[in-house]
């Protein structure tokens, strides 16, 4: 089994815009629809996806999940909604936001995490900082 590499995507809008743009295209199709001009940007994304379990690589193309289908095919005044609540139900996710910040415990336990540099856990755990304040900026705004 391939492990899924710990995100480093910071912006869940562009996540989530990525999610929306996926339809069984290849990585050069996709960055065209997305209007990334850096490879590595789009693999920023495409992680972010696959991490949260919305999109899968299947040979070299890159396809909506279950629950990423579900997403898509959502009305779009609900979208952003329902792609709050797959991200809370994801168990790192869940746990930061119940906390509401970052416990570098939590995120050891991640073994994609584990496994990275010093410097390069710093950058994640930001990734993971500009994802709760995502989170709680758009709880807030559903109140």
């Amino acid at each position: 089994m391939i492990e899924t590499p710990f995100p480093q995507a910071d912006n869940l809008d562009k996540v989530l815009d990525f999610i929306l743009t996926v339809s069984n295209k290849t990585k050069t199709e996709m960055l065209a629809s997305l209007g990334l001009t850096a490879s590595r940007q789009f693999n920023y994304y495409c992680s972010a996806s696959i991490y949260l379990g919305f999109v899968e690589k299947k040979g070299n193309r890159y396809v909506l999940t279950k629950k990423g289908r579900r997403l898509v095919m959502s009305d779009s005044d609900v979208i952003k909604d329902l792609f709050l609540l797959d991200i809370l139900k994801h168990p790192l996710i869940n746990r930061v936001v119940i906390n509401k910040e970052i416990d570098k415990s939590i995120l050891n336990n991640q073994d994609s995490f584990r496994k990275l540099s010093e410097s390069t856990r710093n950058r994640r755990s930001q990734t993971i900082e500009s994802w709760l304040a995502w989170i709680l900026n758009n709880l807030e705004n559903e109140k």
